[in-house]
């Protein structure tokens, strides 16, 4: 009897209780994040189907970290080529932006130049005015020399090129 419950103790220690011991173990470490961590399956019995599902679904926990690491790669390659396309366009826009600006640099700069040269043309052309308005016979020298007479004075913008003379 003595042999037996020896016999019994070592086959319930061996079979049992180290397998069980074993997948508890592995549990724990899968638990602090070692997916990687099989059990070896010894019997066929319950003990054996738990150590294969325990196996199981550490490989399928395993290939879903695997999944999502791949994935994570792939996402931050994306995002990091994404990110590069935006900086180049951002600097072809800044790019762009400098020019425009040096172009409405130069338009001011010829409008600028444009309003003051128009502005001594007119000025020139005012005083032109002034000289032929000058040089025109007043409108009560021609009523004194001529009685039935009409003067006809329409200058295409300020003034005209012709010059009338009384005798």
């Amino acid at each position: 009897s003595l042999l037996y419950l020896v016999l019994f103790i070592r086959w319930t220690n061996l079979d049992i209780t180290f397998p069980v011991k074993e997948l508890l173990d592995n549990i724990r470490n899968t638990k602090t994040g070692e997916v990687e961590r099989y059990t070896l399956v010894r019997t066929n019995d319950e003990i054996g189907e738990l150590a294969e599902g325990y196996n199981e679904m550490t490989r399928k926990i395993h290939e879903h970290v695997e999944s999502i690491s791949k994935m994570n790669r792939d996402l931050e390659k994306t995002v990091l080529e994404r990110t590069q396309e935006v900086v180049m366009q951002k600097e072809e826009i800044e790019a762009q932006k400098e020019e425009i600006e040096a172009q409405l640099e130069m338009a001011t700069q010829q409008r600028d130049t444009i309003t003051l040269q128009n502005e001594q043309i007119l000025d020139s052309i005012r005083y032109a005015e002034r000289i032929q308005s000058a040089i025109l016979p007043p409108d009560r020298a021609l009523s004194e020399l001529l009685t039935d007479h009409f003067i006809l004075f329409k200058p295409r913008d300020i003034v005209s090129g012709d010059y009338f003379w009384t005798s």
